[in-house]
């Protein structure tokens, strides 16, 4: 059985290298394999997903007086160069002819539902952090009702609107359905307030929110929010970042209006107060909206209610 085996790898090796005598199966490998290597296996995603099975695995092993940290503390490390590694692997293996230098690539889209095409090869996480060879052809898919505008470089000059770790007011009592806690003039005065990120059950909370007395009955709906001030008018093409990490899914409120949504269905009145079912809960990432985030003068105060 072990020589056959043998024979096995033995062919489809001699098939594979046959293959890459084909120059459209080489280009296409090549950028198959440094799509994985720069979205699936992004060192950022692939820490997420192992903090998430260890928070909790850990507990479980825990009654046994075993632990995952070790082996998922060594993993993560691996992640940290694996990218790295994985490009100078296929840029040296010389039956790929590659002839150019590997370049830098960051992509993302600013629209839920929108698609990165590299090479007419779909970006399966929707964002991109790692190398490419050349040629390189760029294509952006624009969800039903939405319009293509143009790539943006991240390049220009930025400022910090409000940064991570600032202070909240938030309401962790249950529902407000009915309420117009997305307005300015509502009052939260009876609000908590507490430094982010916040939450409950999680390594790495700054402030601990409530989620009822039933653990089995759990709050589906958090509501936070925060007051800003821009110093002027943004311009009409100025775009905002909204770093986050969520468990599930969320809705923002810019000045009473909705500027962006993760992992939520869209309902016609009442605010959604189940997020969509996933296999993994814990995401992070970069939103990025513009004409949402445009004040009208001389109001210069913005708030940004959210509910997860």
């Amino acid at each position: 059985p072990s020589g056959k085996v043998i024979v096995a790898d033995i062919t489809l090796i001699t098939i594979f290298r046959q293959l890459l005598q084909n120059e459209n199966f080489r280009r296409k490998f090549i950028d198959t394999y440094c799509m994985m290597g720069g979205s699936v296996f992004e060192a950022t995603r692939c820490t997420e997903i192992i903090d998430q099975l260890t928070a909790v695995s850990g507990p479980a092993m825990a009654i046994n007086n075993e632990s995952p940290y070790g082996t998922a503390n060594s993993m993560k490390n691996s992640f940290n160069s694996r990218e790295q590694t994985m490009t100078n692997a296929i840029r040296n293996f010389s039956q790929m002819k590659i002839t150019s230098s590997a370049q830098r690539v960051t992509l993302a889209s600013n629209t839920d539902g929108a698609r990165i095409e590299v090479n007419g090869i779909d970006v399966p996480t929707g964002s991109f952090n790692g190398h490419l060879f050349q040629p390189v052809k760029l294509k952006a898919v624009a969800p039903a009702g939405y319009t293509f505008l143009g790539w943006r470089s991240n390049s220009g000059t930025q400022s910090e609107v409000f940064g991570y770790g600032g202070r909240w007011t938030y309401y962790d009592q249950g529902s407000l359905d009915g309420q117009p806690w997305t307005a300015n003039n509502y009052s939260t005065s009876k609000w908590k307030a507490g430094n982010a990120p916040l939450g409950y059950s999680m390594s790495g909370i700054a402030t601990t929110i409530s989620y009822g007395s039933n653990s089995n009955n759990k709050y589906p709906t958090y509501y936070f929010r925060r007051t800003f001030s821009l110093k002027n008018k943004p311009a009409s093409n100025a775009v905002f970042t909204l770093n986050y990490k969520v468990d599930d899914g969320f809705v923002v409120y810019i000045n009473g209006t909705e500027a962006a949504r993760y992992n939520m269905w869209r309902f016609t009145s009442a605010p959604p107060r189940r997020a969509m079912s996933t296999s993994m809960h814990r995401s992070s990432g970069t939103s990025v909206k513009a004409i949402a985030m445009i004040i009208s003068p001389p109001r210069q105060k913005s708030t940004c209610p959210m509910a997860p």
